[in-house]
């Protein structure tokens, strides 16, 4: 489930600049306002690869510039060669990632938090989706600004 607010949606995660962020509400919605732990969490996106298929060898996340409550702790990243109209569907994901988002350590806002490597990950995908499992603390929704994908 995803409610986020217009402008800070799944695009802002891979748009280049660090003065947007990506914020997703998941089961508690936009004007609900609640404070607790499993708003935003189990919430994601997915990205199909313009210039086809890539090889995912590490990502890191740049901090959003509020709240360290609301940083992604625990995430899985998925790989897909499935056609786009296939990609709705829970079935047509491998899992490729399960594990800590890189930012175990507040690494201060606006900053990027620690490389992850996925030497595991030997199949090359043409998308791809991450999927927040767990965030630093309660708060009203998840939220990062950038999600850097380093692949060959």
């Amino acid at each position: 489930m995803s409610d986020y607010v217009l402008g800070q949606g799944p695009a802002q995660a891979f748009d280049q600049s660090t003065s947007t962020k990506y914020v997703n509400f998941g089961v508690c919605n936009s004007t609900y306002g609640a404070n607790v732990i499993n708003c935003g969490q189990d919430t994601g996106l997915y990205l199909t690869l313009q210039r086809g298929s890539s090889l995912l060898v590490a990502f890191r996340f740049w901090i959003a510039n509020s709240y360290p409550l609301r940083d992604p702790m625990n995430i899985t990243i998925e790989g897909s060669n499935q056609p786009q109209a296939a990609l709705v569907l829970g079935s047509s994901w491998t899992l490729i990632y399960s594990g800590s988002s890189g930012l175990d350590i507040d690494p201060g806002r606006q900053s990027f938090g620690q490389m992850q490597g996925l030497s595991s990950n030997t199949v090359k995908y043409s998308s791809y989706r991450l999927l927040i499992r767990l965030k630093r603390s309660t708060g009203n929704f998840v939220q990062h600004s950038e999600f850097e994908m380093f692949g060959s």
